[in-house]
């Protein structure tokens, strides 16, 4: 089992349920363009406090290791379990993009994150000017956004007001930005000149068949709990997850998982081929098209 990290090792003696849960545990995996995105926002993290902060937009097709890289950052950087908030209890504070562009919406995402009280009758003004205070007094130094492609939800005049709010707060709190979303958010972005000059973009394209691809393969069948290899990494075995996952790693993942499950459950040593042929995946292009039926 030299192939196996020691904390899938340790997971060999466990009863099945635990090795099946074990599998279905999303792993963190750090191949070099996401250590690369970390390394930035940890420059990012140390930045002196300044009027213009220096921010990030990391784009990437849907599923494709986005929110990943968002979690194993909180991950390294958690929030205090003071009672009360100091100057450095909340240093990275994350917030998902509302539907639409609405200030209102996203300050009331804020304020609930951070288990404040508020009126929906509140005005704008009002929110806003709670949820800066409240985040100035928790310390936070990176506001995090998922989904800021749902910007393109709203009409030209309220994406403008969205990234007019967004450059509000970074200023206010002299804090980075760092966002997340597919290529629109890229388009969106542009919409503001000064806010896109603050903005370093970073793209995560899908994945080819390549020598990365393959070493990433390498790396999460040595999280899977199997006596044997299972040579995820072959050539055609690859080329078969790369096809069918569209070259996105979440699917990839997705894909690796479900086989797993199957083997572990026939008592297998290893994934086969046909575990991976016959484990009930649906790649996304089947899905979408599913999607399109007519009834």
């Amino acid at each position: 089992m030299e192939h196996l990290e020691a904390q899938t090792r340790s997971m060999m003696e466990k009863p099945l349920q635990d090795r099946i849960s074990h599998v279905k545990t999303i792993k963190w995996i750090g191949y070099p363009k996401a250590v690369q995105i970390l390394n930035e926002m940890e420059d990012l993290i140390d930045h002196p406090p300044s009027h213009r902060m220096p921010n990030i937009l990391i784009a990437s097709p849907t599923n494709n290791g986005k929110t990943m890289i968002m979690k194993r950052f909180m991950e390294l950087h958690p929030a205090s379990d003071e009672p009360e908030c100091d100057a450095a209890s909340v240093p990275v504070f994350a917030v998902q993009m509302p539907p639409r562009p609405d200030p209102r919406r996203f300050y009331m995402k804020i304020l609930q994150a951070l288990f404040a009280t508020y009126r929906d009758s509140d005005n704008l003004a009002r929110l806003e000017t709670q949820a800066i205070s409240l985040m100035q007094s928790c310390g936070v130094k990176m506001l995090l956004i998922d989904d800021l492609h749902n910007m393109l939800a709203g009409r030209v005049d309220a994406q403008r007001q969205f990234l007019n709010m967004l450059r509000t707060i970074g200023n206010e709190l002299e804090a980075s930005l760092v966002c997340f979303g597919t290529q629109g958010a890229l388009r969106a972005i542009q919409l503001d000149d000064q806010l896109a000059n603050r903005f370093i973009p970073y793209i995560l394209p899908t994945w080819q068949m390549d020598k990365e691809f393959r070493m990433l393969l390498n790396t999460y069948e040595s999280l899977l709990p199997f006596p044997e290899r299972s040579y995820l990494a072959a050539k055609e075995t690859a080329h078969y997850i790369l096809t069918k996952s569209e070259g996105t790693i979440g699917e990839a993942f997705a894909l690796i998982n479900r086989a797993a499950k199957i083997a572990l459950e026939q008592a297998k040593t290893h994934i086969e081929p046909n575990h991976l042929e016959n484990c009930g995946y649906i790649p996304p292009k089947e899905r979408r098209r599913a999607a399109e039926l007519r009834f």
